[in-house]
């Protein structure tokens, strides 16, 4: 899927809704840097072009660029829907694979992530389904295909 059909299909979508609000660079790579995992191409595009959104009422996660202006210890626990917060907290819990990074959680029903296991493989990762007392299920093979299929 090229930029332009991504950008006309969240254009175009009821479910997905964007912030608006795109990330520079220098902010993207101290998330990554933070979070100890580089972004995928389509997402690190998806990040420099809206920063975040929403699928329904739910927070697709991006980066809140206050949270990554100041220090790199700083708590940043409080900014919902950023894909770093999210990965801290979900980090702290003691049986958390720390190699999937939460995009988006439904009620904690459907949550989705990149899996990093195998690192980049053509510069994305694939996206897996975890629901509960299930094993991950792979949904995509990158985020431009998830995103294709969650509008």
């Amino acid at each position: 899927m090229t930029r332009q059909q991504l950008t006309s299909l969240i254009a175009g979508s009821a479910k997905v809704r964007v912030w608006d609000t795109p990330v520079n660079t220098a902010i993207i790579d101290r998330a990554e840097r933070r979070l100890e995992h580089p972004f995928p191409e389509s997402y690190r595009w998806f990040l420099e072009q809206y920063g975040s959104g929403y699928f329904g009422s739910y927070e697709l996660n991006g980066v809140a660029t206050p949270a990554h202006v100041e220090g790199a210890d700083e708590d940043i626990s409080e900014f919902i829907g950023d894909v770093v917060a999210r990965h801290e907290a979900n980090r702290s819990r003691e049986s958390w694979d720390s190699r999937y990074v939460e995009l988006l959680n439904i009620e904690g029903d459907e949550i989705y992530y990149f899996d990093t296991r195998h690192g980049l493989v053509d510069d994305e990762y694939p996206v897996v389904l975890i629901q509960p007392a299930a094993a991950p299920d792979e949904f995509a093979m990158r985020f431009s295909g998830f995103i294709s299929r969650i509008v």
